[in-house]
């Protein structure tokens, strides 16, 4: 969470170039949303008892139980979204119907979520609902969960797809509405299905791609932020 903002910052600035970031969680966690309501939202006892790490993000939204999804971050100026780029609904879908499009490349039909959806207070699961942000395959429910943030003239696009279980089930970890996912991606490798995501972003975007490494700035920004990232929800206790 610490380096998808350092893209972001280093996005803003200039420099850095437009960047996709593919990644996945070496064990069971949550990140939170920006302005998310711990004790509202998150089964404290539980999370602590188990030692599951929380990490709050930069961007909105509600909780997201990591460690059998793929996680993809996507760092760009809003001038490459052209008109799209004036609304935060539709530079939501400009970048989800590229992940749309590459799980259709993998025979995997997904369509934008209710629009109109208005979170209950309570309800700590991003799973649980969709909103017009987010990606629901008509048989399976929801299969990719996103939020954004914009600083400047950039944006961070941080999007959840799902793939594998975690070890923990979301009703163990979140208050209020909750869901049990149908992983109908667990069978694609995780290196087809990486691709995939990326390929259907840059075409969607108009965009090639070439593989990267964080530069000194970014990993020396993201060090910075890891304090502020890091929640310790014993406080909460």
């Amino acid at each position: 969470m610490a380096l998808d903002e350092a893209l972001l910052h280093a996005v803003c600035s200039g420099a850095s170039p437009p960047t996709i970031r593919t990644y996945r969680w070496s064990h069971t966690a949550i990140s939170v949303g920006r302005f998310q309501n711990l004790t509202a939202t998150l089964n404290v006892p539980f999370i602590l008892e188990h030692g599951i790490p929380v990490v709050r993000r930069c961007t909105g939204g509600r909780g997201v139980l990591h460690g059998g999804d793929v996680t993809i971050s996507v760092a760009m100026p809003l001038r490459l979204l052209g008109a799209d780029a004036g609304s935060v609904l539709r530079s939501h879908r400009r970048i989800m119907s590229g992940i749309a499009a590459g799980l259709a490349s993998l025979g995997r039909h997904a369509v934008a979520g209710h629009e109109s959806f208005r979170p209950q207070a309570r309800a700590g699961d991003c799973f649980a609902t969709a909103s017009g942000a987010d990606l629901v395959d008509p048989h399976a429910g929801k299969l990719v969960g996103a939020a954004q943030r914009r600083t400047g003239d950039a944006l961070l696009q941080q999007i959840s797809v799902l793939w594998r279980g975690a070890d923990v089930q979301h009703a163990d970890v979140f208050l209020g509405t909750t869901t049990e996912p149908c992983y109908v991606l667990a069978d694609v490798p995780m290196s087809r299905l990486q691709r995939a995501l990326v390929e259907g972003l840059c075409g969607e975007l108009r965009a090639t791609y070439q593989h990267g490494t964080f530069s000194p700035a970014e990993r020396l920004t993201a060090q910075r932020l890891r304090d502020a990232v890091s929640v310790d929800l014993a406080v909460l206790m």
